[in-house]
């Protein structure tokens, strides 16, 4: 049986502490904001950060059926000057399954940097290259090495990969 990504799964590995603050870039549905929600418990918080309307409302409605209090929700354009985020508010960014959609993926880290804490930690996630019978195409894809190579460019240090799937890799950084 292959094993698809679970959130919850990723985001238990990543080093997500009770009282944080985190922000889901490009939340989608909110299943990494749920996740990171229940990690970082009432007293932290989770900026659920997205352009689409519907996905931002997908993710209140699952944090209200989960009785989540802890999830704020951010309708910014990843690519420009972020908005709705203080810069270094964040002790932890997830960014999950975006890279490959968007046509500047440095701005879209730059925000990373921007609002993430000295010290503070940042979750990529994407598809792996090669061949799968769903996903984003090929050639939109951005390889593991192509990653590190791009934070390591921004100033993020690669502190380790984490088990994402067989269709998923994922990489811890720093700032």
């Amino acid at each position: 049986m292959t094993k698809f990504l679970n959130p919850a799964d990723v985001v238990g590995q990543a080093d997500i502490k009770q009282g944080q603050t985190v922000a889901d870039f490009g939340c989608g549905a909110g299943f990494y904001s749920l996740a990171a929600a229940k990690f970082v418990g009432e007293r932290g918080s989770v900026y659920a950060v997205d352009i689409m309307p519907d996905r931002l409302a997908a993710t209140q409605s699952a944090a209200q059926h989960a009785g989540l209090k802890n999830i704020t929700l951010v309708k910014t354009d990843l690519e420009k000057p972020i908005t709705g985020i203080e810069p270094s508010a964040c002790d932890f960014v997830l960014v999950s399954n975006i890279l490959h959609q968007v046509s500047s993926k440095e701005a879209v880290l730059r925000n990373v940097y921007s609002v993430l804490k000295t010290g503070g930690q940042v979750l990529a996630v994407e598809w792996k290259k090669g061949y799968s019978v769903f996903g984003p195409p090929q050639e939109s894809r951005i390889g593991s090495d192509e990653l590190v190579s791009l934070m390591e460019k921004l100033s993020f240090r690669r502190l380790r990969e984490i088990e994402a799937g067989e269709y998923h890799y994922a990489v811890l950084f720093s700032k």
